[in-house]
């Protein structure tokens, strides 16, 4: 049987990898050695794994019990990594305000114990829930402070994960070229102390970006390359989350055949590993395909499954995101009541979590609806209430100019509308967003049509 140290040794790996198996393992070998230190971080490790599991309830209970444990103990730095473990729960569930509230709490631990290590962690992941709720110059500015500690400690993962973050919030807010220099970096300084599966989450998040462009065949091979890494390191878990990306790519270049063989593959590989979050944000990529495809049935069936699962594991986040996705099932075959309904429903969520992006982004879906049903004062007073705000996101803002130029051809304002489209055009261009690009293309040409006039769109 090995000792305390030996096998605390191997622990904080197991969770930067996030191998949850690995750490119900070692919470078993830490049951058995039977001291109140080992029962500490047996009751930490078990929580950290159930909330890689999606367990979050579970995983609660094991961070509060790891709580009790160390205050007896009077050992702050166990009290710190389980506040801040707690509030990566609450993240998880969508309760920003308390999340931020554990890790605030734990970063002031950290700080007294002038432990830069857990202070930059912690920052991390105070900047993703700045993200979460669309407060992006503050999670860039929680980044930058991290980096610089982690800089200080060189150490090369830390500054790595930073700057994943760094360009998962410039991808955000449309500043490709940024992020694609952020993941850039953050490989080679994985690669530096052979973090494999860092290099594959990295390789994967710039196939993302490229997806967002509109080059998806540069896509698909970035993809491919992050999905053999996970393979030689037999991390089934990246996988699936690559096979998942893979499918993202075939959704959107219309091989519907090619996306669902992939999602199902890797809901496969989630159901088999626990990872039941997963598995709710997959079945609601499976439900796109059939919206896209105009099986409604199909499409509402498996996103009611997947906000099934995730109202069940206390996700409120992925229950709205659900929500909000049946909805547009709903306005896409007429039901624009149910789509209202949901929409509402979703709003509802994001407006209590302080979630700024989704607010704006749920109200232009809600504005779609009340079109569809001719309700053109309910749109424009909706409309109106997002005169003025600030929307860091290139895709929502052309979302928004397309909203006001169909209220402006409308109302027969039709050199209004093709100004809005110009406006919403000349966003998508700036960003290399193709497909919002010919979206406005289409929009411009067929209302030069309307005006007999396709000079003017020529020009």
């Amino acid at each position: 049987m090995r000792t305390f140290e030996e096998i605390k040794n191997d622990v904080d790996e197991a969770i930067t990898a996030n191998d949850s198996a690995t750490l119900l393992r070692f919470a078993e070998e830490l049951e058995g050695v039977a001291t109140t230190v080992s029962q500490a971080l047996a009751h930490r490790i078990r929580g950290t794994a159930m909330n890689i599991h999606g367990q979050h309830s579970i995983a609660l209970g094991h961070y509060h019990n790891a709580l009790e444990y160390y205050e007896m103990l009077g050992d702050i730095l166990g009290t710190s990594k389980t506040k801040m473990g707690i509030g990566l729960v609450h993240m998880s569930l969508g309760n920003y305000t308390a999340a931020l509230e554990n890790f605030i709490y734990a970063k002031s631990l950290f700080d007294n114990l002038d432990e830069k290590w857990g202070s930059a962690a912690v920052l991390s992941n105070i900047c993703i829930v700045h993200s979460l709720t669309g407060n992006y110059q503050l999670a860039l500015e929680s980044l930058y402070l991290a980096f610089g500690l982690f800089e200080e400690l060189d150490d090369h993962t830390g500054m790595a994960n930073v700057l994943m973050n760094i360009g998962n919030v410039q991808t955000q807010i449309g500043n490709y070229e940024i992020a694609l220099e952020s993941f850039q970096r953050s490989i080679v300084l994985y690669e530096s102390v052979g973090n494999r599966g860092g290099v594959a989450g990295a390789t994967s998040n710039i196939g993302a970006i490229y997806s967002n462009i509109g080059d998806n065949i540069t896509a698909l091979e970035y993809q491919y390359r992050a999905l053999a890494i996970y393979g030689d390191i037999d991390n089934r878990s990246g996988q699936a989350s690559s096979a998942v990306n893979i499918g993202n790519v075939y959704q959107l270049v219309a091989d519907y055949p090619a996306a669902l063989e992939h999602y199902n593959r890797a809901i496969g590989v989630f159901e088999e590993l626990g990872e039941l979050q997963d598995v709710g944000n997959t079945l609601l990529n499976i439900g796109s395909v059939y919206h896209r495809i105009g099986s409604h049935t199909a499409a509402l069936d498996h996103m009611h499954r997947a906000l099934s699962l995730q109202l069940e594991l206390g996700d409120r986040s992925g229950a709205a995101h659900a929500v909000l996705n049946i909805g547009s099932v709903y306005e896409s075959a007429g039901d624009y009541p149910a789509a209202k309904e949901h929409y509402h429903r979703a709003l509802a969520v994001y407006r209590e979590q302080g979630c700024h992006v989704d607010v704006v982004s749920t109200t232009l879906r809600l504005i779609s609806a009340h079109l569809g049903t001719q309700s053109e004062i309910e749109a424009r007073a909706l409309l109106q209430t997002l005169d003025g705000i600030e929307i860091d996101s290139p895709e929502v803002r052309i979302l928004l100019e397309q909203n006001r130029a169909t209220l402006q051809e409308r109302s027969g304002a039709l050199d209004g509308a093709r100004e809005m489209l110009m406006r919403a055009l000349a966003e998508a261009q700036s960003h290399g967003l193709r497909a919002a690009e010919a979206e406005a293309h289409k929009r411009l040409r067929d209302l030069a049509l309307k005006q007999n006039n396709l000079a003017s769109y020529v020009e």
